[in-house]
């Protein structure tokens, strides 16, 4: 039964260059060439102008994790969008 199914956290888009992850509320896009994160967006907490700030510009391996500089839940879901963007892009 579709109800009995779990609802999937995590929902992804690709625009070619680009690759979206979002959870829950949180949204993070990177350009795939680059892992360089171009994008982040959603939530309404008052920390996500600064996660977006110390983020955005900078790589995936470059950028502070969200658990390291968010405080809210916003900064908690945006952490599971930045694990997932990880998990995505490793080598396979």
């Amino acid at each position: 039964s579709p109800l009995l199914q779990p609802v999937d956290l995590f929902h992804v888009k690709d625009f070619g260059e680009y690759l979206m992850v979002r959870a829950a509320n949180m949204k993070l896009t990177i350009e795939k060439s680059t892992r360089t994160i171009v994008n982040i967006s959603g939530g309404g907490c008052p920390d996500v102008p600064y996660l977006a700030k110390e983020m955005v510009g900078k790589s995936l391996a470059e950028a502070p994790s969200p658990r390291e500089i968010g405080h809210t839940l916003c900064g908690y879901a945006l952490q599971l969008a930045y694990e997932e963007m990880e998990r995505r892009c490793s080598p396979s």
